[in-house]
C-alpha cells in the first residue's frame, strides 16, 4: 500500500482507506498543490515510512557530543522571537482568503450534516405536492378540453344541418328561378 505524507497527516484520519480512494484523494491533493502556486510533492517510497526512526544530521552530532560527555549547548530562541511569515503579502492574503474558503466549507458541511436529511425530505415532499399539483390539473384540463370538444361538435352539428336545409333551400329557390324563366320564355313566344 502506497502511503501519502497529506493524507496521512490528516487530523481524522482513523482508519485505511481503500486504494481507489486514496487514489482519487491523492491525485485531487496533487493538482490542489499544483493549482496553488505549490509544487508537485515527489512520491514518497515505501521506506520512508517503514523506517521508524530518523534522526537529522544535528540530532546526531548532538547525540555524539552527550556520548562523549560534552555539554550541550544551550537553544538559540532569537530565531523564534519576531517571526515573519514567509511570503509576501500577497501569500498571505490568498492563504486568508484559502481560509476562510474551508471555514465556510466547513460550515457548510456542519449544516449539511445537521439538516441535510431534512432539507432533503422537505425537498422530496415538496416535489411530491407540485407532481400531485400537476395531476389534478392535468385531469382538470382534460374534463375542460372534453367539454370544450363536445361543445364545437355540437356546433358543428348544428351548423352542419342548418347548412344543409340552407342549401336544400338554395337548390329548391334556384330551380323555382329556372322553372319561371321557362315559363316566361315559353309565354312570350
Amino acid at each position: 500500500m502506497e502511503l501519502h505524507p497529506y493524507l496521512d497527516a490528516l487530523p481524522y484520519y482513523e482508519k485505511w482507506y481503500q486504494e481507489e480512494d486514496r487514489a482519487v484523494a491523492t491525485q485531487l491533493v496533487e493538482a490542489e498543490v499544483v493549482r496553488s502556486g505549490g509544487r508537485k510533492p515527489p512520491k514518497p517510497s515505501l521506506d520512508d515510512f517503514t523506517t521508524p526512526f530518523k534522526i537529522s544530521e544535528r540530532m546526531q552530532n548532538a547525540v555524539e557530543a552527550a556520548g562523549r560527555g560534552e555539554k550541550l549547548q544551550s537553544i538559540d530562541i532569537n530565531r523564534y522571537i519576531n517571526l515573519q511569515a514567509p511570503g509576501n503579502p500577497g501569500s498571505l492574503i490568498q492563504s486568508a482568503v484559502a481560509l476562510e474558503y474551508l471555514r465556510s466549507r466547513e460550515d457548510n458541511l456542519e449544516l449539511l450534516r445537521k439538516h441535510g436529511e431534512s432539507a432533503w425530505k422537505n425537498h422530496i415532499n415538496a416535489l411530491k405536492e407540485t407532481l400531485q399539483y400537476m395531476e389534478r390539473e392535468i385531469q382538470t384540463t382534460r374534463k375542460k378540453s372534453q367539454v370544450c370538444n363536445r361543445k364545437r361538435k355540437h356546433y358543428q352539428l348544428e351548423i352542419g344541418e342548418r347548412l344543409a336545409d340552407q342549401e336544400t333551400q338554395f337548390g329548391n329557390l334556384l330551380l323555382n328561378s329556372i322553372q319561371c324563366c321557362v315559363a316566361t320564355a315559353l309565354t312570350s313566344r
